[in-house]
């Protein structure tokens, strides 16, 4: 159980983070500037992490390919959290978290097509991704 640990204090921060989102959106905090807010506290908060345990890497000394992967994986997280904010101002957390919830199912898929040697599609996966597919169309229609 104890492997779990980070899964599950990322599950909890997960799930406190959309409702203090909708609180500050219905308190008038606009999208954008949630968002940067938002990025802006968490890059903080990673650097005096990161820095604290003394594993800094500049980025000048990467690899061109990590990167493009590593800008890329950024421009695709800021967004992913800017479309949160907007969906977040339009519809409640309950819908807004249910719909993001699907986000595993591109992330299967794009693992499945692209990273093949290193990840495996199993029948259990499968079963899972069908339940959770199942799951949102209960709650959403």
């Amino acid at each position: 159980m104890r492997k779990y640990n980070f899964a599950i204090l990322s599950a909890v921060c997960f799930g406190i983070s959309p409702v203090l989102s909708r609180y500050g959106s219905l308190r008038g905090m606009p999208p954008f500037a949630g968002t940067a807010l938002a990025l802006g506290v968490a890059a903080l908060v990673v650097y005096v992490l990161v820095r604290a345990q003394g594993k800094i890497v500049g980025f000048t000394r990467m690899s061109r390919s990590s990167q493009v992967y590593l800008m890329s994986t950024s421009i695709c997280v800021n967004l992913g959290v800017l479309f949160y904010w907007k969906a977040l101002t339009r519809e409640t957390v309950s819908i807004v978290v249910t719909i993001n919830s699907i986000y595993p199912l591109i992330t299967i898929a794009l693992a499945f097509l692209f990273l093949r040697r290193e990840e495996r599609l199993t029948l259990r996966l499968i079963v899972g991704t069908i339940c959770v597919i199942g799951g949102v169309m209960i709650i959403v229609a």
